[in-house]
């Protein structure tokens, strides 16, 4: 088996073992079986490597930074993991929650093996959900069998098998966890300062189009539009906002100061202008598609 490290995932060091040869099920056109389903239409061969990776993941996960379960990192990382025609055949959570096993399978009827016709055929999924001390590990073995199969198949998967049952977190040191929980904070602060504006621009954006059937002549709506923009307002001051972009903070800022006041005109006319803006862009993007 070959032995490689590769960047993905959070940039972390991924180790991934994968057997040299490569299985190939070449099916037969009209008559090959996929999932049950007999005649499949299809004509490209599957090609199956038996292989172990080995992906640690953060377990303070953006945005928020904050401590994720192991069932979290597991279901959110699974679909980069469980390629398409596989079926999940079992799901089992250990009772401590420190383990989680997820088996996939897709099951294959008359295809080609070797140049050898074979009556029954499976790719086999396995993953396997690790809690660690300070980050979560995910290792899963990918491998083929083949009903009357022997010999050099049935050795690598077994021997994929064997590594897993081997698989043991080393102890918890606590520089590590100080270290951990130091890089998170910097993590958190720099994310915010990074996202802040684009999350304003965008929360904005969105309080904009929950308020379109509101009717700006009528003062109940506007009271409402009023006390609907006021955490706009609080989140500004707090973060400081300061970039224009599609939104005009200053403009909002003084009119909604103003419209707080019980003078209105100038709020409303900026959310009336916003909104025919929206309209005008929805319309656009419609006429796109």
């Amino acid at each position: 088996m070959q032995k490689e490290q590769y960047e993905k995932f959070q940039n972390h060091k991924v180790t991934k073992c994968e057997y040299e040869k490569k299985f190939n099920f070449e099916p037969i056109p009209g008559k090959t079986s996929i999932n049950g389903r007999d005649g499949f239409p299809t004509a490209l061969q599957i090609m199956v490597p038996i292989e172990l990776v080995i992906i640690p993941f953060d377990r303070f996960q953006p945005p928020t930074f904050t401590d994720t379960s192991l069932f979290d990192n597991f279901v959110k990382n699974i679909n980069d993991i469980v390629v398409s025609g596989l079926r999940m055949k079992d799901l089992a959570i250990l009772p401590s929650k420190e383990c989680i096993i997820g088996t996939f399978e897709q099951q294959l009827k008359n295809v080609l093996v070797l140049g050898e016709e074979k009556n029954a055929a499976t790719i086999n999924l396995s993953v396997f959900g690790f809690r660690g001390p300070i980050r979560d590990y995910i290792i899963y073995i990918r491998y083929p069998t083949v009903i009357d199969s022997s010999g050099e198949l049935t050795d690598s998967s077994n021997t994929l098998k064997y590594l897993v049952s081997t698989f043991k977190l080393l102890p918890e040191r606590e520089s590590d966890r100080i270290e951990e929980n130091q890089k998170k904070e910097v993590d958190y602060k720099n994310f915010v300062d990074e996202s802040v504006e684009d999350i304003f621009q965008t929360e904005y954006a969105i309080a904009l189009m929950r308020i379109r059937g509101l009717n700006l002549d009528n003062l109940n709506d506007v009271t409402k539009i009023v006390q609907s923009f006021k955490p706009f307002a609080i989140f500004i001051d707090h973060f400081q906002i300061r970039k224009k972009g599609e939104i005009d903070v200053e403009r909002f800022v003084k009119s909604y100061n103003k419209a707080e006041t019980g003078s209105i005109t100038e709020f409303k006319d900026l959310i009336r202008e916003q909104l025919n803006q929206l309209e005008t862009q929805t319309e656009a993007d419609n006429a796109d598609t």
